[in-house]
């Protein structure tokens, strides 16, 4: 998806929809791990920072902490011996997370990209329960 297809006047939506990730940030502080809050916290910043800006200055950095966290939720599911029912659960949040990504459409761009970012925090949730309940 061509990132200038979003008109500014969505470009709020898509920042608020980071605000679903502050339940694994809290999480994360919750069972002390402090490592995966910092890379949270840092995905909320910079991810609020880019898509409320009216230029394209923070896309970098957003990629690098998504990635980061992607990197990192594995980690955790690595470390939690990949245990079930939650490591099932961040599978099919997966899924469903690439569904949203890739088929992002012009017309509903906003909409799957904020469901995006909803399935992403359930996948980080997801993998964080795999580690602590293993």
């Amino acid at each position: 998806m061509t990132k200038g297809l979003i008109s500014q006047r969505n470009k709020p939506w898509l920042a608020f929809s980071n605000v679903v990730f502050v339940v694994p940030f809290i999480l994360s502080l919750h069972f002390a791990l402090y490592w995966h809050a910092i890379i949270v916290g840092l995905v909320i910043i910079f991810s609020v920072l880019y898509h409320s800006s009216k230029i394209n200055l923070f896309i970098r950095i957003d990629s690098l902490t998504s990635y980061t966290l992607i990197i990192a939720n594995l980690i955790l599911c690595f470390l939690g011996r990949f245990s079930m029912p939650f490591f099932a659960l961040t599978v099919c949040s997966v899924i469903t997370a690439l569904y949203f990504y890739f088929h992002e459409k012009r017309q509903t761009y906003v909409w799957y990209h904020i469901a995006w970012h909803s399935m992403s925090a359930v996948i980080t949730i997801c993998s964080i329960l795999t580690y602590v309940y293993a």
